[in-house]
């Protein structure tokens, strides 16, 4: 009657070790989870916040260069499939320019070489 009773409580104290542990690895990996997440998210979000602020510079220089036509806001609203990258690109372009047409050439040209001046 011991031996089972001994048994018996052996068999409990694995079942509840088993579900605390789950529930341990279950909370370790949410926040591990969140924690990636938040990061992911902040990479993304200041990815963005750059790619809006290259495109804000972009456009105050060159309405500032060419002023309002409807040809510039033609070009303007591409901008926001051009890379952060090649936006900074753009940017130091910008000023061997001498007409809207370079823009729209530089734009459409390959991997926006910002090579068509």
């Amino acid at each position: 009657m011991l031996a089972e009773r001994v048994k018996q409580w052996t068999q409990e104290w694995k079942q509840e070790g088993l579900q605390e542990g789950r529930q341990e690895g279950r909370q370790e990996g949410r926040q591990e989870g969140r924690q990636e997440g938040r990061q992911e998210g902040l990479k993304e979000g200041l990815q963005e916040g750059r790619q809006e602020e290259c495109i804000s510079l972009v456009t105050r220089l060159l309405r500032r260069k060419f002023g309002i036509h409807p040809e510039l806001d033609l070009a303007l609203a591409q901008l926001p499939t051009v890379p952060v990258e090649k936006l900074e690109d753009l940017v130091e372009v910008i000023f061997d320019w001498t007409k809207i047409s370079d823009l729209t050439e530089w734009l459409n040209g390959d991997n926006f070489s910002g090579n068509n001046t």
